[in-house]
């Protein structure tokens, strides 16, 4: 099975989720929550696989950017 990720106006979310949904197709539409939380997660275990830390300044730039 591949991946695919597609970029779609927001216009067109629901044609395209009733296309997926006809053809049987697995399909996930990210928030732009989601997408942030993907980033920190990624941001995370890239620390992780060296074995070090994250940068606090990556973080504290994150932070800055996403912050409510």
């Amino acid at each position: 099975m591949k991946t695919v990720i597609l970029t779609i106006p927001e216009k067109n979310e629901k044609w395209f989720q009733t296309l997926f949904t006809q053809f049987r197709i697995k399909h996930k539409f990210l928030t732009a929550q989601s997408k942030e939380d993907l980033l920190l997660a990624k941001l995370i275990d890239e620390a992780m696989e060296e074995e070090g830390e994250i940068e606090k300044e990556k973080v504290l730039q994150f932070v800055k950017k996403h912050a409510v």
